[in-house]
This record gives structure tokens, sequence and C-alpha cells, in this order.
């Protein structure tokens, strides 16, 4: 969405960069085929190089050590859903508590972590209250590596729902902590995810399917 000036601006600096650039880097063929279709960009100007992440250690000693610290978000025998990343409506978040609520229905203790800051954060707990799982939702603001690697590693499920993603590292950063994955198919993370092998894809901006 480029309908602000403040938007259309920064699509005419990027459009001059990519202009001037000798080479153009991107980090997934979403990205390549955005520049040759919105800026005429040549192919032969852009390299691809996907985002990798490192491998981190497992960040609990023990099963127990995991257990506890759980514990701090899901107190119950039920599941525990995690997200991380910028709260902004591009993110999908409001499709994922509009799922949240469908799901407790049958799921009843099931809980949700989303972290990050952004300015959409008033109107996620606004919607969260709407649907009434407001008390079934963290919204866990800036978290440290730390912690984020921790809820990777104890949570059921990664959930990125993002309406627009250029690639969708976070979706890599989980399963790197073996933290199962559904996110939106769409942008990068369709490269990032294989259907059913790697983590789960889903229409994006769809609360059914989601």
């Amino acid at each position: 969405d480029i309908s602000s000036s403040e938007s259309r601006a920064i699509d005419a600096v990027e459009w001059r960069l990519t202009y001037e650039a000798w080479r153009v880097i991107v980090c997934s063929q979403y990205m390549v085929a955005q520049l040759v279709n919105d800026f005429d960009l040549p192919h032969d100007k852009i390299d691809m190089v996907p985002n990798g992440v490192v491998i981190p250690p497992n960040p609990f000693a023990c099963t127990q050590d995991r257990q506890h610290y759980r514990m701090r978000y899901q107190p119950f025998d039920a599941p525990l859903l995690f997200a991380v990343g910028r709260l902004v409506h591009e993110k999908g978040w409001h499709v994922l508590i509009a799922a949240l609520a469908h799901l407790r229905h049958t799921f009843v203790h099931t809980r949700l972590v989303l972290a990050g800051v952004g300015g959409y954060r008033d109107e996620l707990q606004w919607l969260a209250r709407q649907y009434d799982v407001l008390s079934a939702v963290t919204f866990a603001g800036f978290i440290s590596d730390d912690d984020r690697n921790k809820l990777y590693a104890s949570a059921d499920i990664a959930v990125f729902p993002s309406l627009y993603e250029p690639f969708g590292i976070v979706a890599l950063e989980a399963m790197a902590l073996r933290c199962p994955v559904v996110v939106s198919n769409t942008g990068g993370l369709r490269e990032v995810v294989q259907s059913n092998r790697t983590g789960v894809l889903v229409s994006p901006d769809n609360v059914d399917a989601l």
C-alpha cells in the first residue's frame, strides 16, 4: 500500500536507488519479481541471496526447565501459540486474534504470546477484547533473543499470518528450534516453508483457513 505521501516518497527513493545501483541484492525470488514488475529492473542486475540463521543450542537444560518457563504463559495443559514481529497491519495479527477466538471454542484454554512493538498494538488489544480473548493473549512487547528462543522452544506452534512478507526469517528461526510453523502462503514465506513438509501454508487474510 503506497497510498500515503510518505509511502510514495519512499517508493520513489527506492526506485531511484535501484536505478542508480550497479547491483541490487534481495533475499527472495518474491522480491526479485517485485523489482522486475514494479521498478522495471532488469533481471541481470539483481542477485538473490536468501537469509539464513545460525541454529542455536537448545535454550533449556532439561524438560523440567522448559515446562517451568512455559507455565509463565500457559498454565493449562493446552496449546501455546507464539508469534513475533512488528505490530503493524501487514503482519496479519488481526487475522490471528480472530482465529484464536474460533480455536478456543474447541481448545478452550489455548493461549497466544504475541511479541513485538508497533503502532497497531492498541487496535489489536481492542480487537482481542471484542473477540473476548484478551485474557488469552500476552502482548509481550520487545523481548530479548534469549526469551524469543525460549518461546520458540516451548510453544506448540509458531504462527506468522502475514498479508505481505518479503522473506519471513522468523519462520527459519522457529524451525531452527524445532517449533512447528503455520504461515501465510504469501511472499517469501512460501519459499521458506514447503507445504505440509516443513510447515503448514494457509491462505492469507483468511480466518477460517488459519
